[in-house]
């Protein structure tokens, strides 16, 4: 049962963090486990059994990432991250990565969650904005919802000059970005520490799935500017 993080997990990963180096791990692997990998999956097993009861229909897998940092994109950063996450996924899926999906993420001195869509975002924001032009009033219901609380915000980098055209201004924030995210981040506090913070998420990400499954609904629209022959696979 998820209590809550420690101290210790940020002490270790302001450790990791300032020391990335195999031997200062080798001392500290015990508190990697105790503090930072054990209550993690905690967390992650909980938000999973929820959706299991809640919306069974999801269907959603748990990938959870690792403190290795892969040796392919090291980049002189060290072995290890200062970092943790988890994503829950549709099962159908082999891989997180090609999907939209929830994520929780704690590093050093921030954490984060929220939904998101990672897959070809350039494909998938054809897609948004396909979908904007042809029903816009969805995506206003999401909007307005959005605007109605005050733990998540529509994130993602806007293009400086494409997609100026947008038809409907009150959703331009929708439509002119490279990708999408529906997050919440801040830094780490005492609010980490405790089990009503497991509550936190799981009531975040139960607010979210409105649009998780919007966002898997677009996910799956076809690409306006696909070749015919893909078209009409």
């Amino acid at each position: 049962m998820f209590q809550g993080f420690y101290e210790q997990t940020v002490d270790f990963l302001w450790g990791i963090r300032m020391n990335n180096e195999r031997s200062w791990y080798a001392l500290h692997k015990g508190e990697c486990a105790q503090y930072l990998t054990r209550p993690m999956n905690e967390l992650a097993r909980e938000v999973h059994d929820m959706f299991s009861e809640k919306h069974p229909y999801l269907d959603l897998n748990v990938h959870m990432s690792r403190i290795y940092r892969d040796a392919r994109r090291n980049y002189g950063k060290g072995p290890y991250k200062d970092y943790l996450w988890f994503t829950l996924y549709d099962a159908k899926f082999e891989h997180w990565s090609s999907v939209p999906s929830f994520w929780f993420e704690i590093g050093a001195d921030y954490w984060t969650y929220g939904v998101g869509c990672w897959d070809d975002r350039t494909a998938f924001m054809r897609k948004m904005r396909a979908r904007i032009k042809a029903a816009p009033e969805k995506v206003r219901e999401l909007n307005r919802i959005l605007e109605g609380q005050n733990e998540f915000i529509l994130t993602g980098e806007f293009y400086k000059k494409q997609y100026a055209d947008c038809p409907y201004p009150d959703l331009e924030g929708w439509y002119r970005r490279k990708g999408i995210s529906i997050s919440h981040e801040e830094s780490v506090g005492p609010a980490i520490l405790g089990s009503q913070f497991g509550d936190r998420i799981k009531e975040g990400m139960l607010f979210l799935t409105p649009f998780y499954e919007f966002i898997c609904d677009v996910r799956n629209d076809p690409d306006p500017d696909a070749p015919e022959e893909y078209e009409n696979n």
